[in-house]
Order: C-alpha cells, then sequence, then structure tokens
C-alpha cells in the first residue's frame, strides 16, 4: 500500500484563517493535554494510555470551545502521541516534547 501526502498552498481569507488557526490551536492543546495524562499516569507507575482511551477521556473533560472545530482533528492528535510514545519506547525516538504555538502548526484532517 502506498502512502501519499499532499502540501497544499492555501491563500485563505481573514475568517477562514481564524478558523484554521483555532483548528491548529485546538489539536496543540488536546496534544499537549494528552501529554500531561501520560507523563501523571507514569509518575503514578502505570503505564501510558492508548490513543483511544485519550480520545474517551478528552469527550468527558473537553472544553467547550473546543467543539468549535472538527473533532477528527483532535483525535488525530491522540494517535500522534500514541505513535511517539510507542516509537519512544522501542528507543527509536526521544521522549515526546509539549506542541509550541507558532512553531510548526499543523493538524491533520481525515
Amino acid at each position: 500500500m502506498i502512502s501519499r501526502a499532499h502540501k497544499i498552498r492555501l491563500y485563505p481569507t481573514s475568517r477562514q484563517a481564524v478558523q484554521l488557526s483555532k483548528t491548529a490551536g485546538t489539536a496543540r492543546f488536546a496534544y499537549n493535554w494528552a501529554l500531561d495524562v501520560c507523563v501523571e499516569s507514569y509518575k503514578n507507575g502505570e503505564e501510558h494510555p492508548s490513543g483511544y482511551t485519550l480520545r474517551k477521556q478528552w469527550t468527558q473533560q473537553r472544553p467547550a470551545w473546543a467543539n468549535e472545530v472538527a473533532a477528527s482533528c483532535i483525535y488525530k492528535s491522540f494517535l500522534n502521541l500514541d505513535g511517539a510514545y510507542k516509537a519512544f519506547f522501542q528507543k527509536m525516538r526521544k521522549h515526546p516534547k509539549y506542541h509550541k504555538k507558532g512553531v510548526h502548526d499543523s493538524f491533520h484532517v481525515s
């Protein structure tokens, strides 16, 4: 199976730019929230939660403003973190880091 990625240059209107920024910010917030949950579970001696477990917890605890963006963009953040932890435990990568605002802001659309 061949996977392909496409980079597309966008020229959004100001209203669209705000929505894209909200989506990237919410995806970053969700990723950092999930990383906090994983770090806390590690401190408590528990195994890190899977991406699907994080998704269930997020659904119960998400802030109201997170409903303004597509849920699939948020859920992909949890799967990305899960993959980052798997690579970390296989000693292929370093421990996942928190995402910073304005540095490679992105989100996944499915």
